[in-house]
């Protein structure tokens, strides 16, 4: 019951409060001219990344995923740019020929989503630290590097591409579904080949990630801008609590 209070039903909640009550959706981007199309690419460039992370977790000795040292993190990084970042970019830049603020790099619009969700997600990431076990404050380089991946490249990925292009297929609040449910599907691999999840673990992490990836999709949506979720995406779990044990230690 805890756990679906406070990993479904708050973040169902705010999930709600973004979509109905902060702030305003945008004029939606154009339609596409072949929306059938649009869809592929979005599942596509979604399979690509996945077969890339399915086969570097299979290729990854059990003891570097069970403790990678500095090297492995960097590889792994590394070895992820290409369909996170690098192929995605350069299929949108080339062939769909998007601008920068078709990806999401500008100024954000309605502060007020905003502030409201650096607030909560910034309140969720400082409770690990007040409420729950004791935890050793993480190294700066991994705090470093998290700005890079996850919060980085997942934003980038989910809701800069795969929503920018689910939205001008198929509307705004489909978009910010689908795109937060691929989402959801991917994190799913972490545990079934690194954490060997059940099935019935495996469908409420999905409701789980699902839900958060709404949360940045609407929050990236009503914003226009990558900035506001990737912060965000940022502070949430335990990364400002780690920043704060770093600072107060």
């Amino acid at each position: 019951m805890e756990y679906l209070i406070f990993e479904v039903g708050i973040p169902l909640g705010v999930l709600l409060l973004l979509h109905f009550v902060i702030g305003k959706y945008p004029a939606p981007l154009p339609e596409s001219k072949d929306r059938r199309r649009e869809i592929l690419e979005a599942l596509v460039l979604w399979a690509i990344l996945a077969i890339v992370f399915v086969i570097q977790v299979l290729l990854t000795p059990e003891s570097a995923l069970a403790a990678p040292t500095p090297k492995d993190t960097v590889t792994g990084l590394l070895v992820q740019l290409l369909p996170f970042v690098v192929i995605p970019l350069l299929y949108v830049l080339l062939v769909n020929k998007w601008t920068a603020k078709d990806l999401g790099f500008t100024m954000p619009r309605a502060p007020s989503v905003t502030i409201f969700a650096l607030l909560v997600f910034g309140f969720f990431g400082a409770l690990p630290l007040f409420f729950g076990p004791a935890r050793e404050p993480i190294a700066v380089p991994f705090l470093l590097l998290a700005l890079y991946q996850p919060s980085f490249t997942e934003e980038f990925f989910f809701r800069g591409i795969i929503q920018g292009k689910l939205e001008r297929a198929l509307g705004q609040n489909r978009a910010w579904f689908f795109s937060a449910l691929l989402f959801g599907l991917l994190h799913i691999f972490t545990l079934i080949f690194v954490g060997g999840l059940d099935i019935v673990g495996g469908v409420f992490y999905l409701v789980q990630v699902t839900i958060s990836g709404c949360i940045f999709g609407i929050i990236y949506m009503k914003t226009r801008s990558l900035l506001p979720s990737m912060v965000a995406h940022y502070l949430t779990s335990w990364r400002l609590g780690s920043i704060l044990a770093l600072i107060f230690s």
